[in-house]
């Protein structure tokens, strides 16, 4: 699923790698929240969800957790993400 603001990475999912990254950390856990507008189609939900699912195993991330829930308003993804310090300890 493209974003219409951001290109391909609709869920954010290369940023918080990427700021956790850029302090020496590695990502072995995220979470990811939705909360969904009533009209937006089943293709575009199972696209959004695959393609967070394909990047995270990319970079060997698990998806432990989050939450779905329905709003009249738009589409709106949260991801969370948690590492630990990589084994140089930086």
């Amino acid at each position: 699923m493209r974003s219409r603001r951001r290109g391909p990475s609709a869920t954010g999912t290369g940023r918080e790698l990427s700021d956790l990254a850029a302090h020496g950390r590695l990502p072995p856990v995220r979470l990811l929240s939705l909360v969904l507008p009533p009209a937006l189609p089943l293709a575009d939900f199972t696209a959004l969800v695959d393609g967070f699912l394909a990047l995270a195993a990319v970079h060997g991330v698990a998806l432990v957790g989050g939450n779905i829930a329905r709003s009249p308003g738009p589409l709106v993804v949260d991801v969370t993400a948690w590492g630990r310090c990589g084994a140089a300890g930086s």
